[in-house]
């Protein structure tokens, strides 16, 4: 078959251009840090790397909702550890006063600051988080306690609601975050299961008993929340029969600290294991989409001299011609 000059040329232009396209596709690779550029180019690397881009997109969500749980709970951990000292405080009042050396007159004064713990505990129980009220199950935006027309905190009756067996409706209304995939989290606590009514009661017929000059009536709510009239004849006897009930109260809240408790443990766990997800995702992610850029620029320079080459060869027989030898 008869070779001409044109047939050599158009070979020549192919090919050329087949080295130029290597040198750019190399150049490309150097100047984004990337294999691909488009799907096309490689549709096994652009699968993959869809997958694990989705992947460490959801990685990255369920850190941040970790972190808000743990924020949440984190402020929950925090008003128990102010109420546990409140109750402790009350606790520490009523052992002084029931004691035989501590007159009336002190227990009063101790009865005082009693009076102002209520106010702190019911306070504690109005606690929000970036605007949401930690205790009221789904009603984030109800207090639990709310003034009464005496002007005295009172439960709120639409967070302590109740249905027609007598439950309370706030037991089911648990927040949920989710921290993986089909995983997760409950963070608040409820009302019911850190201040009932009957603590309620208690500590306010204390303060009652006080507020109204240690009455008569005042005296008998005392014996039917603390106690019966053998045992609650004076505020001495009010204050010793208080400690018990206080013990109990305090026993009921740490079951329900502890809960807190373990929450946050679980969530410290899960935000160990995602940030080892993210970095191996991550890694898989730079490994599958990621040049090498070492290896990119030995492929450009072996490109670049063989496209060298090969314009310098072309240029030679480009020169030459049949016309040359006639």
């Amino acid at each position: 078959m008869r070779i001409t000059n044109t047939m050599i040329t158009n070979r020549m232009v192919t090919t050329l251009n087949g080295n130029l396209t290597n040198l750019d596709n190399y150049y490309t690779q150097m100047s984004t840090s990337k294999k691909i550029q488009l799907p096309s180019d490689d549709p096994i690397i652009a699968s993959r790397a869809l997958k694990y881009r989705t992947t460490v997109s959801d990685t990255t969500q369920y850190r941040a909702n970790v972190k808000q749980a743990s924020s949440w709970i984190e402020i929950t951990e925090s008003t128990f550890r102010n109420i546990d000292s409140i109750y402790q405080r009350m606790r520490e009042i009523c052992v002084q006063g029931s004691t035989d050396t501590c007159k009336d007159d002190d227990r009063t004064k101790l009865l005082d600051e009693f009076d102002s713990l209520v106010e702190q505990l019911e306070d504690e129980m109005n606690v929000t988080y970036m605007g949401r009220y930690i205790f009221s199950g789904y009603k984030t935006d109800t207090p639990v306690m709310i003034k009464g027309e005496d002007g005295i905190n009172k439960l709120n009756p639409d967070v302590y609601e109740k249905d027609a067996g007598g439950n309370y409706i706030i037991d089911s209304q648990k927040i949920k975050i989710e921290i993986g995939v089909g995983t997760y989290a409950d963070i608040n606590s409820t009302a019911n299961n850190v201040y009932t009514q009957d603590i309620y009661d208690k500590l306010h017929a204390m303060r009652n008993y006080v507020n109204d000059d240690m009455s008569q009536d005042a005296l008998m709510t005392l014996q039917d929340t603390i106690g019966d009239s053998a045992s609650v004849i004076d505020l001495r006897s009010a204050m010793d029969a208080m400690i018990g009930k206080l013990d109990e109260i305090m026993a009921d809240t740490m079951v329900e600290h502890t809960r807190v408790g373990v929450k946050i443990n679980r969530l410290e766990l899960t935000e160990n294991r995602l940030a080892e997800d993210y970095t191996n995702y991550k890694a898989l992610m730079s490994d599958n989409e990621d040049v090498n850029l070492a290896e990119a620029a030995m492929n450009y320079n072996t490109a670049n001299a063989v496209y060298n080459a090969a314009l310098k060869v072309g240029m030679g027989i480009a020169q030459v011609s049949l016309v040359d030898y006639l």
